[in-house]
């Protein structure tokens, strides 16, 4: 506000400052504040340098950061794709690391949107992009990293996820140290792949440790705390403590909810969780009213094929099987098999789960912000 009253509201360092206003916002957990702040940051941009100038670019890279932030994965998705074309039809060239940072935020989108074959052919671009032009420990080649890290993971791919992982989280500690918001996220990667290659204790020791470190780094209250203790209530009730695991999951949900609403990606994802945490303490039916309710709202924000619905809807069919309600449990089967089929396909690990009968777990990754 001061820039502009010396400077003018369209003045370069006006414009920068509003952007940067934005940061903040984001960095304290206001996603939808900091939307507005882009969008308004965005209009002024295009209105005084035009559409096709690198402040343009970087604004519409930063909407489309927000509308992930918000769960809004296609829109994010649109707005990259636009981005990248208009820099290779643009003149000049950004500076790698600029069309790195949004090169990786595409294949992060393309990824949150559950595509997580196309999304792993982006991260391996980007990833050797940003070896070759920046080298292996520049940030954002790191940042790239470990994305595609998470791609491959929840392509199935769970070897060469843990291979980098483990490599990406060595480099993070070395250069940017254990409190450094994209060690910390580098961590919860490294932590959720541990826990998928079944190493239980290690991902425990390794998210516990990471949770205490988040409120060093972003406020109490700010949603990717809620989010990644999360990610420690379901190792608690998998290393055998289903009660700790529903009162974190009960806590991490209320803070969510309070932030961001219960229709965010971020909240349903722990919400699914606690239907599992119910249902191990032999809650049936509560485990089910909360596994069908997140079904209908996941439907509703990411579409009834994305793989955190699929894992949903695998959910509530073992929770009407332990009901009894059988003839709905072949219906909801039926139709999960065939969305698993249609996307991740019957042989992704996520829909071996699913054919055996047991429940999915669902987990979070802080994206960079």
């Amino acid at each position: 506000q001061a820039a502009e009253k010396v400077l003018g509201p369209d003045h370069g360092t006006t414009l920068r400052a509003l952007r940067g206003r934005a940061a903040d916002l984001r960095a304290s957990g206001d996603f939808w504040q900091a939307h507005e702040i882009d969008e308004e940051a965005l209009r002024r941009f295009e209105s005084t340098l035009g559409k096709q100038s690198w402040d343009t670019w970087r604004a519409l890279n930063n909407l489309a950061l927000d509308h992930g932030l918000k769960s809004n994965y296609k829109k994010a998705r649109e707005l990259l794709e636009q981005v990248i074309r208009e820099i290779r039809a643009g003149d000049p060239s950004p500076a790698p690391a600029s069309y790195l940072n949004i090169y990786t935020g595409l294949a992060r989108a393309v990824r949150l949107s559950g595509d997580f074959s196309e999304a792993s052919d982006l991260g391996e671009d980007a990833y050797a992009f940003g070896i070759e032009h920046l080298g292996p420990d520049h940030a954002w080649t790191l940042r790239t990293g470990k994305d595609l890290s998470i791609a491959w993971r929840r392509a199935g791919d769970y070897d060469r996820a843990m291979e980098l992982a483990e490599e990406i989280h060595q480099r993070y500690v070395r250069t940017l140290g254990l409190n450094h918001p994209d060690t910390l996220a580098a961590a919860i990667c490294l932590s959720n792949i541990l826990r998928t290659m079944g190493q239980f204790q290690d991902a425990l020791v390794l998210a516990d440790d990471t949770v205490r470190r988040y409120p060093r780094v972003y406020t109490p209250e700010h949603p990717y705390n809620h989010a990644c203790a999360g990610n420690l209530a379901l190792l608690r009730r998998i290393t055998g403590d289903p009660e700790i695991a529903r009162k974190m999951n009960e806590d991490a949900l209320t803070g969510l909810e309070l932030k961001l609403g219960r229709d965010h990606h971020y909240s349903l994802t722990v919400a699914v969780n606690l239907a599992s945490d119910l249902a191990a303490l032999g809650e049936t039916e509560a485990a089910f009213r909360l596994s069908s309710g997140s079904l209908r709202r996941l439907k509703a924000l990411l579409g009834d094929t994305h793989p955190t619905t699929l894992g949903a809807a695998a959910n509530t069919v073992a929770n009407l099987r332990d009901l009894g309600r059988d003839e709905e449990a072949a219906e909801l089967f039926a139709e999960t098999e065939e969305g698993y089929r249609r996307t991740l396909t019957l042989d992704h690990p996520d829909a071996q789960v699913f054919l055996e009968g047991r429940r999915l777990d669902a987990d979070f990754d802080p994206p960079p912000i």
